[in-house]
């Protein structure tokens, strides 16, 4: 298969776990560059709580592990593969 729709049909599921994982881990320094301009500037923006900041920490790491589980269970011809 060729073109994106192609590409995105047969994306490994790997793929998609380390993405969402990278997702949550910007929405985690972007909350941590929130707390900093709340400390130096004031700024009153919106940032997540402890418990929002830990949810976020721990997503991250359950979609990077299920991503490596993933990555792991598709065997060599999947990692290997040229794009």
């Amino acid at each position: 298969m060729t073109g994106l729709a192609g590409d995105a049909a047969v994306r490994p599921m790997h793929r998609w776990l380390f993405s969402a994982a990278a997702l949550l881990l910007a929405v985690y320094a972007a909350n941590i560059a929130l707390r900093l301009a709340h400390i130096k500037f004031g700024a009153d923006e919106w940032r997540l709580g402890d418990v929002g900041e830990f949810l976020v920490v721990l997503g991250c790491m359950v979609l990077f592990v299920a991503g490596l589980l993933a990555l792991e269970r598709s065997g060599p011809d999947q990692t290997n593969q040229k794009e």
